[in-house]
């Protein structure tokens, strides 16, 4: 069934050309029930609107019914009501065609039904035509502009997808950006949306692959090619404790991000890994890969004379290799010649301790602000600390390191 929605005023300066164009509107919308929305005074054009419609069509108007809104000034008050009919019918009657028409009334009435199809993607059917001097369309020169607000729409829905990007809500950009229905910009930002949410999900590889077909985007260019330098970094040095200095310098920027959205459980869970990660670096620095490979007991026995030392990894012998959680790492370090390394985990403990209690470990205890700020505070500290200063690292500071890891946000 076609319902017409119908916006009614009085007319003026030209009440018979009016009831002629609304007339043509309805016979040539085919519509099989009108709504009419309109005041008091307004109502009073219904008998020519009907003569009209009976002298173009040959036949009685279709049915129809009169709803007076009480405010025809207030776009609000307009909308609500509107609004709320248009409700009604879509309940009783979901297979209902609703187009509309707002050539008459008031401006807050002609609005609120602007704002109806923008909100509900409905057809608006709009007669155009000849115009007098007064502005009235001449009789027989009507025609139907068939007009949809999707351009408007996409924009709309575009502009909180950027949003989203911007909060860091990777997939909620993604899946609001999927109700763009025509923009030129939908499929790069589908793309640039999708490359930082696989970075953000630490998946790098997939992330560069996309990164390196994106264009640059406008008013970010140079934090994105940062952005890109900094994964091909991470993915392609030829040092291996480069590529690993780069995830750390990640997963501590991923936890800043995990904290500025009040995820403090994640942001401490990232900083756990990061302050692991820490020690791994410096096996990697004198030799020895906890990564990617595993260290030989052999090894240990070399480089660690002293008996009573060398002793506290028997338990953690694994076949022929070696291994030990967090902790246990930084005591290797230090037994290794890594001076300060048992001073470090004794500074960090209780912000581990604090993780481990937490649910995304071995307890129920959430994790407030301040602990997940003074690890992060703690962490930052303790890497410029070992891994940065004014020298730099195989040819790029901890500094740049974190300039480059950092997000770009997109300008409406």
């Amino acid at each position: 069934m076609i319902v017409l929605f119908m916006t009614l005023g009085i007319g003026r300066p030209a009440p018979e050309n009016l009831a002629h164009g609304l007339a043509f509107c309805i016979k040539e919308s085919r519509a099989e029930n009108i709504v009419i929305f309109g005041s008091e005074k307004s109502r009073e054009m219904i008998p020519s609107i009907e003569a009209s419609y009976a002298e173009q069509a040959h036949r009685k108007i279709p049915e129809y019914r009169f709803l007076e809104l009480s405010r025809i000034d207030d776009i609000h008050h307009s909308f609500t009501e509107i609004l709320a009919e248009y409700t009604k019918i879509v309940k009783d009657t979901p297979a209902a065609d609703i187009i509309i028409n707002n050539n008459s009334g008031t401006k807050s009435m002609t609005s609120a039904m602007t704002f109806l199809s923008l909100l509900t993607r409905r057809t608006i059917f709009f007669v155009e035509g000849e115009r007098d001097p007064s502005g009235a369309i001449i009789i027989g020169t009507e025609r139907i502009l068939q007009q949809t607000l999707y351009p408007v729409y996409d924009e709309m829905i575009l502009q909180h997808a950027i949003q989203y990007f911007n909060h860091r809500q990777y997939s909620y950009a993604i899946h609001e950006l999927s109700g763009v229905c025509r923009h030129p910009q939908k499929e790069p930002l589908r793309k640039l949306f999708t490359a930082y949410d696989l970075w953000d999900r630490f998946n790098h590889r997939e992330a560069y692959e996309l990164f390196k077909t994106l264009p640059v985007p406008e008013g970010s260019s140079i934090r994105f090619e940062k952005n890109r330098a900094f994964l091909n970094k991470l993915l392609n040095s030829p040092v291996k404790e480069e590529r690993y200095i780069c995830v750390l310098v990640d997963l501590i920027s991923n936890a800043q991000r995990r904290y500025d959205e009040g995820r403090y459980d994640d942001a401490v869970a990232r900083l756990y890994r990061a302050f692991e990660l820490c020690a791994q670096v410096m096996f990697l620095e004198i030799g020895l890969d906890d990564i990617e490979k595993k260290i030989p007991f052999t090894e240990l026995e070399r480089r660690i004379p002293d008996r009573d030392r060398l002793n506290r990894y028997n338990d953690y012998r694994n076949g022929s290799n070696v291994l030990v959680g967090c902790r246990r790492k930084y005591q290797l370090l230090q037994d290794l010649g890594e001076t300060d390394a048992m001073k470090w985990l004794t500074e960090m403990q209780s912000l581990l301790d604090k993780r481990n209690a937490s649910i995304y470990a071995h307890g129920i205890t959430p994790v407030k602000k301040e602990t997940a700020e003074l690890f992060l505070k703690k962490m930052n500290d303790f890497i410029t600390t070992r891994f940065g200063g004014p020298q730099k690292k195989n040819g790029t500071s901890l500094e740049e390191l974190f300039a480059g890891s950092q997000f770009i946000e997109i300008t409406g």
